[in-house]
């Protein structure tokens, strides 16, 4: 499906500070950033995000801090992939591919996307495995 996460890649590190690269262009070639959004998680359990697909829209989620699973469904192929994200992480989740994206509490996620949000490109999908 092409969104296997990455591996956790440092920059630069210090006594003051980290420096990551939660998106490098040469990454993701087809891939033209439009909008970067922060969510950011309350301090409560069972949060979910997600349960649907893009038509056409693309979207590159990165963990600044905590922890999240994500649930993957290609719609065509119905291949199912379950990973667990660490800060320094990302993962490309393409077009066609539904999300269900599980956040622990006070999680921090840089979402990237390709295009703006349009409602009719997004498509609900209930993800219950």
């Amino acid at each position: 499906m092409g969104y296997e996460p990455s591996k956790k890649s440092r920059v630069h590190i210090d006594q003051r500070r980290t420096i990551d690269d939660a998106f490098i262009q040469e990454d993701f070639p087809e891939f033209k950033v439009r909008k970067i959004t922060p969510i950011c998680v309350n301090n409560q359990d069972n949060i979910y995000l997600g349960n649907h697909y893009h038509l056409s829209r693309a979207e590159l989620f990165y963990i600044i801090c905590g922890e999240t699973e994500f649930k993957l469904g290609d719609i065509e192929s119905k291949r199912r992939e379950r990973y667990v994200l660490s800060p320094n992480q990302r993962i490309y989740v393409p077009a066609g591919v539904a999300h269900l994206v599980l956040p622990k509490p006070l999680t921090i996620i840089l979402e990237i996307s390709d295009e703006l949000f349009n409602p009719k490109d997004q498509i609900n999908y209930l993800i219950i495995w």
